[in-house]
């Protein structure tokens, strides 16, 4: 459960990648808990691999809920100077929401901080998750009720 109390959310965006749907989900994303009172950082990690100092500023100047992935976005990243993983640093619970099967994903997802959570679309990903990574804390299947209102809202009044 996110620790609601800091009031931040780290945001992963790649771009234009996959048709654009993740950033376009992104953007909704953040102006919805925006209108919730939580501050939103939307980094864009399209093209960015290793070491990044702006990054790490984030997380020496800010105190963070949650970090939020769509198919390991940012995974390439959040290494400090160092090598140390700046979610487990930093104590930043990582949510990992997987579109693509997760063996799409296999390295990002056994190398992933100590407190990652992955949500798959589908059961048979959530049992192959369990089997790569049995210690991580929590899979579900679906969005928090609150988030499925806001999609359906949003895309349903867009399309009618």
């Amino acid at each position: 459960m996110m620790d609601m109390s800091a009031k931040r959310i780290m945001l992963f965006g790649m771009g234009d990648v996959c048709y654009d749907i993740i950033s376009s989900f992104n953007s909704k994303l953040k102006e919805y808990l925006e209108n919730k009172g939580i501050a939103v950082d939307l980094i864009n990690v399209n093209g960015r691999t290793g070491y990044s100092r702006d990054i790490v500023e984030c997380f020496e100047k800010n105190s963070y809920a949650a970090a939020i992935s769509f198919n390991s976005a940012g995974e390439g990243v959040i290494k400090g100077k160092d090598g140390i993983n700046l979610f487990d640093h930093y104590n930043v619970p990582y949510y990992l929401f997987l579109l693509d099967h997760p063996m799409d994903h296999y390295v990002k997802i056994v190398n992933g901080p100590d407190n990652m959570h992955v949500i798959c679309i589908d059961r048979d990903h959530v049992d192959y998750v369990r089997k790569l990574r049995p210690d991580t804390e929590e899979f579900t299947l679906s969005f928090p009720e609150e988030w499925k209102q806001m999609v359906l809202k949003t895309y349903l009044r867009q399309i009618f």
